[in-house]
């Protein structure tokens, strides 16, 4: 990821598309309705938390703090408002900028904050359970099992690949397979 200060451009130019396409498949509707980490009363909201890590993910963010960056490239800033205004009516607007004691000067999460809301998805007793040199799997916590059934969503809204592609005349289930006998993904 990489920085720069053009007053309304983004050196992220790919990301409005994908801010678009996360609110025309309901991606903010949706974390809202099965995501709830956060306080309902102040603070950044799941869905506000979750998008930020979704792009920080798509613009090949290594860590939270990479957050920083997006938050300096005022063209993205700009697409994010747009796209997270999309999604609210008026009285939610309002009610969303009272969520913070001081006006947000921010328009994407924390590093501290987003630290916090990923810290409710882990289960303090599953965790105890984690033994040295040892692979361990802790059972899903409700956000996590949230999380999951949400992209099953998505991905379920998807079509099918031979109909994003008409002129190709190919399917997953006639993709070549190795001599092992399975699919190539």
């Amino acid at each position: 990821m990489h920085e720069t200060r053009r007053a309304g451009s983004t050196a992220l130019a790919g990301m409005p598309l994908y801010l678009e396409l996360a609110c025309a498949m309901g991606l903010w509707a949706g974390v809202r309705e099965q995501v709830h980490v956060c306080s309902e009363e102040q603070g950044w909201t799941d869905e506000q938390v979750t998008l930020a890590l979704v792009m920080l993910n798509l613009a090949g963010g290594d860590c939270v703090d990479d957050l920083r960056i997006l938050e300096s490239d005022d063209g993205f800033c700009r697409a994010w408002r747009m796209a997270e205004g999309r999604h609210l009516k008026p009285s939610e607007r309002l009610e969303q900028a009272r969520r913070f004691r001081k006006p947000s000067t921010r328009t994407l999460p924390s590093p501290s904050a987003v630290l916090g809301f990923l810290e409710g998805f882990a289960d303090q007793q599953e965790e105890g359970k984690r033994g040295p040199g040892r692979a361990f799997i802790p059972t899903p916590t409700r956000p996590l099992r949230a999380l999951g059934a949400m992209n099953a969503q998505l991905v379920g809204r998807l079509p099918e690949p031979s109909r994003r592609c008409p002129s190709r005349k190919w399917s997953w289930a006639s993709a070549p397979t190795s001599s092992r006998g399975s699919s190539p993904i």
